[in-house]
């Protein structure tokens, strides 16, 4: 596959990663088109697809009062069909016009507190992956 330079940045990002923190917008109940495409691209060709076995968490935000949750299933099915370990936690923030300041920053604590939640899961299930890689090796 030809890809573009841009997709195998992100590809060789990918499998670089321990692990991999999406967030997405929600656009009409779904993700982004350009979010599908990129997945679309990076698990182009199978047999080197970096998202295998991959430790992913997904979170998400809209301006609604569901904070992307669809968007999130939507995500969440398309890297599961990709081979990634997708960890069941969440992280959705409603009314995203109210929650970040000027720099993007989330300033509710209480969505504060759910983010460090998920990174932490995030970080031991790579931790976790690792131990089992080492293992096998």
């Amino acid at each position: 596959v030809n890809a573009p330079a841009a997709v195998a940045e992100l590809r060789d990002a990918i499998a670089r990663a321990d692990a991999v923190l999406i967030a997405t917008p929600e656009y009409n109940h779904s993700i982004p088109g350009q979010l599908k495409n990129a997945f679309d691209w990076v698990s182009r060709p199978v047999v080197t697809n970096p998202m295998r076995n991959k430790p992913v968490a997904v979170i998400g935000t809209s301006t609604g009062a569901f904070g992307g949750v669809w968007a999130q299933a939507e995500l969440r099915k398309v890297l599961g069909a990709l081979g990634a370990r997708v960890l069941d936690v969440e992280l959705a923030v409603p009314h995203a016009h109210e929650r970040f300041d000027q720099l993007g920053r989330l300033t509710d604590g209480n969505f504060v507190e759910q983010l460090t939640s998920v990174v932490d899961s995030l970080v031991l299930a790579a931790a976790e992956r690792a131990a089992r890689i080492e293992v096998s090796a």
